[in-house]
């Protein structure tokens, strides 16, 4: 495998308690670092709760749109997080990395689920819906399909 190939299947991890220092560090006038938060669960989970200033976008179609039409800070490291960060966030991740080939970016290492088992006071709700939560099954199977993340149709490239 090439380097270049190997960019694409290596995603690296944030911790935690980065992004944690990150929304603290929001909250002073001295802000040195600006990171975009990109929440890839499902619009129910992300309804649920999230990391504060995080953008719910799930499909490979809506990140694809962002990046085009410039919305996400040229300036920032982007974290990408799911609800363990193993599969979705990871596929978009990937994807971002093959948009943006010079962009500085992350997966949230274990995802919302050990963001809110560390810090669920600096989450925007306080609470945390998973993606199979018996309640919600229905949105998960009715709105989203089952990990239909509406990739892009792009030759070549492969996000598993």
């Amino acid at each position: 495998m090439h380097a270049k190939q190997q960019r694409f299947h290596y995603v690296p991890k944030i911790q935690p308690s980065s992004i944690s220092g990150f929304i603290a560090q929001s909250t002073t006038a001295s802000r040195q670092t600006r990171v975009e938060l990109v929440d890839c669960r499902w619009p129910y989970e992300f309804a649920g709760g999230s990391i504060p200033g995080s953008r719910n976008v799930c499909s490979g179609l809506d990140l694809q749109s962002l990046v085009l039409n410039r919305e996400l800070d040229d300036s920032a490291t982007v974290v990408f997080y799911c609800e363990y960060s193993q599969v979705r966030s990871v596929k978009l991740a990937k994807l971002f990395a093959r948009l943006c080939p010079n962009r500085e970016y992350f997966v949230l290492d274990g995802g919302y689920h050990a963001f809110f088992g560390q810090f669920p006071h600096l989450t925007t709700t306080g609470r945390y819906v998973a993606e199979r939560d018996d309640e919600l099954l229905s949105d998960l199977y009715s709105n989203c399909g089952t990990y239909d993340m509406k990739m892009p149709q792009t030759a070549g490239l492969d996000f598993e």
